[in-house]
């Protein structure tokens, strides 16, 4: 679990660099694409799967005091309709 959250760290910096977004949705179709699987082992759709493992890393990466790079993280993960969540 510790491998995916750095990923989606990578992920979400990068995004933010390139002034990009991607919504839940999207990442549930990467995460699915690569094999990864919710703690009980379902696809993720998109909907509370993804938003838990955004906001789990989100969450950390605050809670470790790592200012740049939770606001980078947080610009860019958005909903359905582009809308920030965190």
């Amino acid at each position: 679990m510790q491998e995916l959250k750095t990923k989606l760290v990578n992920l979400g910096v990068f995004l933010n660099d390139n002034n990009l977004t991607m919504s839940f949705k999207q990442l549930a179709n990467l995460l699915n694409t690569n094999g990864y699987r919710t703690q009980l082992g379902y696809e993720y759709e998109g909907t509370r799967g993804t938003a838990k493992i955004v906001g789990d890393v989100y969450k950390e990466l605050v809670n470790v005091g790592d200012t740049e790079k939770s606001e980078k993280f947080r610009l860019a993960f958005v909903g359905k309709e582009g809308e920030l969540v965190y």
